[in-house]
């Protein structure tokens, strides 16, 4: 017995409800991306953004629950410096200020070559 794919819903348009729409908002507030939070909530990413293009409303709870996760990842690095991640905040200042860069990062311009090391290496080699 052969089984055959359901199609009579396929072109069926979906319906944007609250219980979808806090699907999208719960899992964008967890850093998902688009792609998998239209899979979480079962819906095509075209819907999505047919949506985030034609309802205002939509678009800023979007918006909103998609900022949410960096928001709370700055509440807590800003957290962790006040209670002096020493780390973290050496990492924050490094960021910000080019004197607390770590000496073994280096800005480079031009050509880099290896051509002088090798003909070293190679006048080693024949003294040997």
């Amino acid at each position: 017995m052969t089984k055959t794919k359901d199609t009579s819903n396929l072109w069926r348009k979906t319906v944007k409800t609250e219980e979808l729409v806090g699907k999208l908002v719960e899992i964008l507030r967890l850093d998902w991306t688009i792609t998998e939070a239209c899979s979480y909530a079962n819906i095509d990413r075209s819907t999505y953004y047919d949506w985030l293009e034609k309802d205002k409303e939509f678009s800023n709870k979007m918006s909103d629950a998609w900022e949410y996760a960096f928001i709370q990842a700055r509440r807590t690095i800003n957290k962790a410096i006040a209670e002096w991640d020493g780390k973290l905040a050496l990492d924050v200042m490094r960021r910000r200020d080019a004197r607390y860069k770590d000496k073994s990062e280096a800005d480079h311009t031009g050509e880099i070559t290896i051509w002088g090391i090798l003909q070293g290496i190679q006048a080693k080699k024949e003294k040997k």
